[in-house]
């Protein structure tokens, strides 16, 4: 394919990129021409000043398993020039795009593998750390076994292993003075709505009697008064509930 060919198909391909960018509200829309203009320039006056840079770039492992990496080509050409600073915006926002599954897929893999039935969280996760580990080094053949600290990791093991279930104890310990506290102190406020509702309902059955007792006397009924002995003998029994719920409340504040 010619270089203008090339040229215009990548320039169709920004558009669309843009096109989808503006669309999810990552590029303004009256800075699209403004990137592609960018874009241009960056061809014109970088890419073609060192095409061997661009044209030798190595996206796979060479014969000593090492690439090239785009991000690192993009940052130094591209970065530090304000001639570009909008395009640069968008490759940014390009080179973090997930390209596939395939990482991901691989982790799930490697996490059923270390996976046994009761397996707790962190040692999942510390056999997940292992796998890693061996894996950045080139494999179980390349562990240092003469490394002191690695040594000094396995002598003091078991320590650590002690420690962790004094912790884990200690923590079983608090969470069930926590909930203790906690179920405590909603009795507390529940004692306290129910101590300020019988208060109320005291208070208005006494003052009820009070009013029965005032109209008795001025109209000189005898069902009158039967009536506030009612309400005042329901006062006392309100009254005496008021008082069992305060004793109740002292003693729950005295275990808080």
């Amino acid at each position: 394919m010619a270089a203008d060919d090339q040229r215009d198909e990548n320039k169709l391909l920004l558009r669309n990129l843009l096109h989808h960018l503006v669309d999810a509200g990552r590029v303004q829309e009256e800075e699209a021409d403004v990137i592609t203009n960018e874009y241009t320039r960056y061809i014109d006056e970088v890419v073609a000043k060192d095409r061997s840079k661009y044209s030798d770039f190595q996206s796979s492992p060479n014969s000593e398993g090492d690439t090239d990496r785009s991000d690192v080509l993009f940052y130094d050409t591209m970065s530090s020039n304000k001639a570009f600073s909008k395009l640069w915006q968008v490759v940014k926002q390009v080179l973090v795009l997930s390209h596939g599954q395939a990482a991901v897929e691989r982790g799930f893999s490697v996490n059923k593998q270390v996976e046994a039935e009761n397996l707790d969280t962190s040692t999942v996760a510390a056999n997940r750390l292992i796998c890693d580990s061996i894996r950045a080094i080139g494999g179980l053949m390349n562990v240092d076994i003469y490394n002191k600290q690695l040594h000094v990791s396995c002598f003091t093991a078991r320590q650590r292993y002690f420690t962790y279930l004094d912790d884990q104890k200690k923590m079983k310990e608090d969470e069930g003075k926590s909930r203790k506290r906690k179920a405590i102190a909603d009795e507390v406020d529940d004692l306290k709505s129910k101590k300020q509702k019988l208060r109320i309902d005291k208070d208005s059955l006494t003052a009820a009697a009070h009013d029965f007792a005032d109209k008795a006397e001025k109209q000189h009924k005898l069902t009158l008064i039967a009536k506030s002995n009612a309400m005042r003998k329901s006062a006392r029994e309100k009254e005496a509930e008021l008082n069992a719920v305060e004793q109740q409340l002292q003693d729950k504040l005295l275990q808080n």
